[in-house]
């Protein structure tokens, strides 16, 4: 098998746990629905990237689609952590396709952004982004690389006390012992990082370091205990059908009934693992199935299908440029070819090995070489640049000498004038800004005033509707319910005569009152905002004023039941006067109100499909309504937009940042 793969780590661990052990579907449905109602631009792009995040290993298309609109909405915005997320998103979502380039450039801008941000957020985007980079580093064959990496990391994470990323560098340790053939000094890390994923709930990230384990094992010859830690892979990844990782484990157990000799199913695995990775476009784990089914087919001596798996991995590693690959690739081609009978391209293909790996080494070496000599021109400007600030230390000591007396009298004059210049300088700025704090406290005060003034005007208005609706209910309707009652009586007595149609159409018209009495006192103070809350008053508001023409729909999420009083009645009232306005003059045949809260934002949407009207119309002439509806949206500290069109229909979203 080709050097083992190395743990790559998501971000988001919650989101990915719930991925694990649960239907794709809902949640990206729950992310959609968060989208369409978030307003600010951040919150958006954050959401953007973990459905990226969702999607990455499913849709690569909408995984980088919905990653590029993050960033954009973060640059927009200048967020560099915020930035920093979403570049890591990309650069996860091109890892899992393959793209190792691209995604090595966005981890390195997302390390970039974070590097100097000590908050707990941007030391987990700093730690999963210099991880998954030296997983990169792995893939592209630089392990000196990929190891520095992940001991740079340790201090960062001990520091950050973050679990599973202490996980996910025990397994990569593994990993990387295992690829220096260090097996028996790997089990241990890779057990380690075993159990803190299975304590984390990490099942996909569990199975896969199970998977190296079987690596480690049956490079040590120990075939027989590999089976129950492909078992536990097996049970890790069931947890989730549509995992990633299926693939990796049937090339495994391809791998594992190679070497106990059930060769038949062997080849059933190998081509379930390629099927599984052409279908997810995993590329980088085609290397090694491609391998093994070489492997099994010359064991098999079915040199044809060797042939057709060596080559295919021979043109996968000659694209992406991998040269220790590439080598293996062209030994393969030569062996077979010499296995066959074909002499002269055995030959060919042994040329083009010697040619490629001397000029593997020779890129080596120069590498090395064009380290070690910048080194050394770092070593040498560094020297050059002592000697040169010593001989200006020296000239400058006899300058300052020769010129000790004139700076001490011109230096006493200027430092007078400075001194007086700061002086009279700070003088101005201090009368500036208490000039602007003046300025500042005054406007405070008048706007304070203001809202004070319009509070109490609106709790006026409240308690005079409270009192108006009380008496009208308990004094003119009980009095109503008298008169009704004894009218009945007297339609009783009067049973065994003929019947008087003027009393009764009296007491039909005294039932019509006390309904229409009734509807003005709940209008003016409804009963279930007091007694259930907004939500309820919400939707008896909708059902009173809905018509058979103007069906209207509402939606209410996780309104708060202890909000305060004060607060439900301004919002019902906004709510109110905006589905009164669109059912009298919208003409509209549905009326759609959604009332939702998501911490201590409040955010309120009322969509009809009516005539619409121009809103520079508006901006001119504003009626009484929609200003009562602006003011009170101004007391609550929010936002209102509204967006209208002649014959599209009227939205109006509200913002209400309530108080913590």
């Amino acid at each position: 098998m080709k050097r083992i793969g190395i743990l790559c780590m998501l971000l988001l661990l919650a989101a990915t746990a719930a991925l694990a052990q649960n239907d794709l579907r809902p949640y990206l449905d729950s992310l959609q629905k968060e989208l369409r109602v978030s307003q600010a631009d951040t919150a958006r792009a954050r959401i953007m990237g973990f459905i990226s995040q969702a999607y990455t290993g499913t849709d690569s298309a909408k995984a980088f689609s919905y990653a590029r609109q993050a960033i954009a909405l973060q640059q927009k915005h200048q967020n560099r952590q915020g930035l920093a997320f979403a570049y890591y998103t990309l650069a996860y979502a091109q890892l899992e396709h393959g793209s190792l380039k691209e995604s090595e450039k966005n981890l390195l801008k997302a390390r970039e952004l974070v590097q100097d941000d000590l908050t707990k957020e941007g030391r987990r985007i700093y730690i999963r982004s210099v991880g998954n980079l030296a997983y990169v580093k792995s893939l592209t064959g630089k392990p000196d690389e990929e190891l520095q990496l992940l001991l740079g990391l340790l201090p960062d994470i001990e520091q950050a006390k973050d679990s599973s990323a202490l996980a996910v560098v025990n397994a990569n340790l593994g990993a990387k012992l295992i690829n220096t053939k260090a097996y028996g000094k790997a089990l241990p890390y890779l057990q380690k990082a075993a159990t803190v994923l299975q304590r984390l709930g990490m099942s996909e990230s569990e199975g896969f370091v199970y998977l190296n384990t079987v690596e480690c094992l049956l490079a040590m010859d120990s075939v027989a205990q590999t089976k129950p830690y492909l078992d536990k892979a097996k049970a890790c990844f069931e947890l989730q059908v549509d995992s990633d990782m299926w693939g990796h484990y049937y090339t495994y157990l391809g791998l594992y009934h190679h070497r106990s000799g059930n060769l038949q199913q062997a080849l059933q695995s190998y081509a379930e693992a390629e099927q599984l990775a052409l279908a997810k476009q995993q590329t980088h784990r085609l290397e090694n199935i491609w391998k093994g089914l070489y492997e099994l087919h010359m064991d098999l001596k079915q040199y044809p299908q060797a042939r057709l798996a060596i080559q295919k991995l021979y043109r996968h590693v000659q694209e992406k440029e991998l040269g220790q690959s590439q080598l293996y690739a062209l030994e393969s081609l030569a062996r077979l070819a010499e296995k066959t009978g074909d002499h002269a391209r055995a030959y060919t293909y042994l040329k083009a090995h010697k040619q490629l790996s001397d000029s593997v080494r020779q890129a080596e070496i120069d590498l090395k070489i064009s380290e070690m000599e910048a080194r050394y021109q770092a070593e040498k400007t560094q020297s050059e640049m002592l000697v040169l600030q010593n001989t200006n230390k020296e000239q400058q000591l006899k300058l300052e000498r020769s010129r000790l007396f004139l700076s001490l009298l011109l230096g006493g004059s200027v430092i007078l004038l400075l001194l007086l210049l700061i002086g009279y300088l700070l003088y101005r700025h201090k009368q500036r800004l208490a000039r602007q704090l003046h300025e500042q406290q005054v406007r405070e005060l008048e706007q304070e005033k203001q809202l004070i003034t319009y509070n109490a005007m609106l709790q006026g208005q409240e308690q005079e509707r409270t009192r108006v609706a009380r008496d009208l209910h308990d004094g003119l309707g009980g009095m109503l319910a008298g008169v009704k009652l004894q009218l009945a009586g007297m339609a009783d007595r009067q049973s065994n005569q003929t019947p008087d149609m003027d009393l009764y159409k009296v007491i039909s018209q005294l039932d019509q009152s006390a309904n229409e009495l009734r509807r003005i006192a709940r209008n003016m103070m409804p009963e279930s905002l007091l007694k259930f809350g907004l939500e309820t008053a919400l939707k008896d508001l909708c059902a009173n004023l809905a018509t058979p023409a103007t069906p209207i729909t509402l939606q209410a999420y996780d309104l708060s039941p202890i909000l305060s009083q004060d607060t439900q009645i301004t919002v019902y009232r906004i709510i109110q006067e905006l589905v009164a306005n669109a059912v009298k003059h919208a003409d509209a045949s549905q009326i759609l109100v959604q009332c939702s809260q998501h911490e201590n934002q409040l955010l309120i949407t009322v969509e009809d499909d009516g005539r619409g009207f121009d809103l520079n119309a508006l901006r001119h002439k504003e009626g009484i309504g929609l200003s009562n509806v602006r003011n009170r949206i101004g007391y609550l500290k929010g936002k209102v937009d509204i967006d209208s069109a002649i014959g599209q229909g009227t939205t109006v979203n509200i913002e209400i940042n309530l108080p913590t």
